[in-house]
């Protein structure tokens, strides 16, 4: 990302950065899906990897589980100390193209970001 901003402000040009997008491993809960056991098994959400995440249960708990949003907060602290001196650093996604961003069925992600992000 260092090689990213120092580009975009060399051409003039602004970053949108995401936290999560769908190659980061975050976690898969579509169960129909017959990839979503492969997709999830480096999830660092889900407690087989030592995560707080029960991968059997309804997705709902990433919004809501304290350690899930310790990690993103740190996360997002993380990415704004790191590269919020740019003045090329346009904007900050959550999610892009996740599926916990795209399967909110039963829960309502505000839970967890009014908070997170002030």
């Amino acid at each position: 990302m260092d090689q990213v901003h120092k580009r975009a402000s060399e051409l003039g040009v602004y970053v949108q950065q995401t936290l999560y997008n769908e190659n980061s491993n975050l976690v898969t809960l579509n169960h129909k899906d017959p990839e979503a056991p492969a997709k999830n098994a480096n999830s660092p959400f889900l407690k087989p990897n030592g995560g707080p995440l029960d991968p059997k249960k309804c997705f709902e708990q990433f919004w809501v589980d304290p350690t899930v949003r310790s990690i993103v907060e740190q996360k997002l602290r993380y990415v704004v100390a790191r590269w919020g001196y740019s003045r090329h650093f346009a904007m900050l996604e959550l999610f892009n193209e996740n599926p916990i961003a795209t399967q909110v069925r039963t829960c309502t992600p505000r839970t967890q970001t009014p908070e997170t992000i002030h």
